[in-house]
């Protein structure tokens, strides 16, 4: 297995309803794959870069429509021998995508004036996506209240 890492770097959420469409660029971070690719969510990194005091309820949620034509951006292989990622990340598409209207399958909130939530899930337990459909291919972190900006992380082993 090889492990990768993703970055959005100071970005405003925008606090987004479950079933949410067509979210706006640069107000989410997503993680998609592949046709013929599997991964799982082994890190979560959230820092706080907000000017003030201002409570951020993060959540990781499944899409009911992937984004279309998204802005694919490369993740970086931990170890400089692996291939290259299957899986890209983005946080801008034509049309955004739409958020499934089902639970949160992680909630984080921080004070984003400066907080910062890291989540390491235990192993086994590791937020899964395949294939390249919704629901199961992609995955965004975005807010559920809250617009304090955030630089975020998501790392994942291809599998």
């Amino acid at each position: 297995m090889a492990t990768f890492a993703t970055a959005a770097n100071g970005w405003t959420p925008i606090a987004h309803a479950d079933a949410a469409s067509a979210l706006a660029s640069n107000s989410y971070h997503a993680v998609r794959t592949e046709t013929t690719s599997t991964l799982k969510v082994t890190d979560i990194i959230i820092g706080g870069e907000a000017t003030s005091s201002t409570v951020n309820r993060m959540s990781l949620r499944r899409l009911s429509t992937n984004g279309a034509t998204p802005t694919d951006q490369t993740c970086a292989a931990m170890n400089p021998l692996s291939q290259a990622a299957l899986a890209n990340f983005y946080v801008a598409a034509t049309t955004g995508p739409t958020i499934a209207s089902t639970v949160h399958l992680g909630m984080f909130s921080m004070n984003a004036f400066g907080g910062v939530v890291r989540w390491v899930p235990p192993p086994g337990e590791e937020v899964w996506i395949t294939a390249a459909t919704a629901p199961n291919g992609e995955l965004v972190l975005d807010s559920i209240s809250g617009i304090g900006v955030v630089s975020t992380s998501l790392m994942f082993e291809e599998v």
